[in-house]
C-alpha cells in the first residue's frame, strides 16, 4: 500500500475542502483527521500547512448558534489538546492553528443572527466559547475565542441587545459570576483588557437603569482603573 508523504497529503487535503460535493463537516473531519496522523513528531515538527487547514475549518458541523462544544475523546477534541498544543519541558505551547481555529469560530458567531437570541443564550455563547476551559486542561489552554476574538463577539452581542428590556435581562448575564470570569480571561492581554473595562464601562454609563444585574466585576476594574472609578461608583447607584 502506498503511504502519502506529508506534503503529498497536504495536497490531497487541500483538494478535498475545494470540493463543492462533500459538506462542511465532512471535508472538515478529513482535514482534522489528516493533522491528528501527521502531526506526530516526537521532536514536534509538524506540518504546518495541515494543522493550519485542520484550523481554519475546525467548527464546520459544531453547532456554534446554541453554543455547541467538541465532545470530549472526539476527533476534534483530540486534534486540539494533542495537536493543535503542545507541552515542552513541562511548559504549554500553541501553535498557529488555535489562532486560526479562533478567527473561524468567531466569523461563523457573527454570521448567527445574534438578534433573534434571548439573552440566556447569548450568555451560553459567551460562556461556551469566551470562557469555557474543559475540566483538567493544563496551563496553556485558553478559551476557544482569543482575548482580541472574545472582545470582538461581546461588543456585537452588547450591541444586539437593542431594546431597553433585552439590555436589562443582558445585565443579569454580566452580573453573574460569567462577569468576573470574562473579565478575568480577556484581561490575559493587557491592551484587551484596557478595550473591554473602557467598553463594559461607557455600556453601563450609556444604558444602566434601577433594577439592572449588579455588575460585580466593575469592583475590580474600577481597582485597576482607577480613573474610572467615579465613573463606576455613578454606576451602582444608578442600579441601586
Amino acid at each position: 500500500m502506498r503511504v502519502l508523504s506529508k506534503p503529498a497529503t497536504a495536497g490531497l487535503v487541500d483538494r478535498i475542502l475545494q470540493r463543492s460535493d462533500l459538506d462542511p463537516e465532512t471535508k472538515s473531519d478529513v482535514a482534522a483527521s489528516a493533522a491528528l496522523v501527521f502531526v506526530s513528531d516526537p521532536n514536534y515538527e509538524p506540518d504546518w500547512p495541515l494543522l493550519n487547514m485542520a484550523g481554519d475549518v475546525f467548527w464546520d458541523g459544531i453547532a456554534t448558534d446554541i453554543g455547541a462544544l467538541p465532545a470530549e475523546n472526539s476527533l476534534k477534541y483530540e486534534i486540539y489538546f494533542t495537536r493543535f498544543h503542545f507541552r515542552h519541558a513541562d511548559k504549554g505551547w500553541a501553535t498557529p492553528a488555535v489562532g486560526r481555529a479562533s478567527k473561524a469560530l468567531l466569523r461563523r458567531l457573527l454570521a448567527h443572527d445574534l438578534h433573534s437570541k434571548t439573552a440566556h443564550e447569548l450568555g451560553q455563547l459567551l460562556y461556551s466559547y469566551c470562557a469555557y476551559v474543559p475540566n483538567g486542561a493544563k496551563d496553556c489552554f485558553s478559551p476557544y475565542l482569543s482575548p482580541d476574538d472574545s472582545l470582538s463577539f461581546v461588543q456585537e452581542v452588547l450591541k444586539a441587545a437593542d431594546a431597553p428590556e433585552r439590555k436589562q435581562q443582558l445585565s443579569t448575564v454580566f452580573g453573574s459570576l460569567l462577569g468576573d470570569i470574562l473579565y478575568r480571561d480577556l484581561g490575559q492581554d493587557a491592551g484587551v483588557r484596557d478595550r473591554y473595562a473602557q467598553l463594559v464601562t461607557d455600556w453601563y454609563t450609556q444604558y444602566a437603569a434601577p433594577g439592572w444585574g449588579i455588575p460585580k466585576f466593575l469592583r475590580e476594574v474600577a481597582d485597576d482603573y482607577p480613573t474610572l472609578k467615579e465613573r463606576i461608583d455613578r454606576i451602582f447607584k444608578t442600579i441601586g
